[in-house]
């Protein structure tokens, strides 16, 4: 319970903070900034982002677990954190250093809501939405955008889960990507057609996504782009 109430008491801060900074202009003022927001790993009892960035996401994952399972209100406060620090560097146009901390975050805020996390006044999907939006401009790693296209399906947000997967086949066809992808038509095949609409998926737009994704992994070649047109 203590651990619990520290990290909802630094999330509050950590929000009260961030509305600070928004008024935070210069690039003096943004160095304060990243200064400031340092201030809470340690509040997390956490090395500085700079380190936790040399982790992979498991490490990380493994680093906030207890007794071999992960603390929920630590992920997502950490991620919380990272997001934040990622939107500094960006408005420092500091790009590099920006990518890598949405895209953890991402993954933390994913494993938070896989696990079933209930962080009071932090809610994961909209957390996780508002850090995939963030994330456009940057690629996302294959283990994270299949994280992604099942919390989407699971979700039956069906459109945003077949962005998901063309966003991964983009980058490869891979053969976990091309499993995830046969698995996802063949789960949908199943759904009616009410909820396929409601997902934002009709039934004729799965189809032609099929095709599309047979296509692609018949002349899957390195770099290839590939174009999706979406329905309105």
């Amino acid at each position: 319970m203590f651990q619990r109430d520290y990290i909802l008491r630094m999330i509050e801060q950590l929000s009260q903070v961030m509305a600070r900074l928004m008024l935070l202009k210069s690039l003096e003022e943004r160095q304060e900034a990243l200064m400031l927001l340092e201030e809470f790993y340690n509040k997390l009892r956490l090395p500085p982002a700079r380190l936790l960035l040399r982790m992979s996401d498991e490490e990380l994952l493994f680093l906030i677990s207890i007794n071999g399972q992960p603390d929920l209100d630590k992920a997502v406060g950490l991620g919380m954190l990272l997001k934040e620090e990622a939107r500094l560097h960006e408005d420092m146009e500091q790009y590099g250093e920006s990518a890598e901390r949405f895209r953890k975050a991402l993954y933390l805020f994913l494993s938070a809501e896989r696990l079933g996390a209930d962080v009071p006044g932090a809610d994961c999907s909209s957390l996780i939405a508002e850090t995939r939006e963030l994330l456009r401009p940057y690629s996302i790693p294959e283990h994270t955008l299949l994280m992604l296209l099942d919390y989407y399906t699971s979700a039956g947000q069906y459109a945003l889960a077949e962005d998901a997967l063309f966003e991964l086949l983009e980058q490869e066809v891979s053969p976990a990507g091309q499993q995830a992808g046969e698995h996802f038509y063949r789960l949908l095949q199943e759904v009616s057609d009410e909820l396929l609409d409601e997902g934002r998926l009709p039934r004729h737009e799965l189809e032609q996504g099929r095709t599309d994704m047979q296509r692609t992994v018949e002349r899957s070649r390195p770099n290839t782009p590939l174009r999706r047109v979406r329905l309105e």
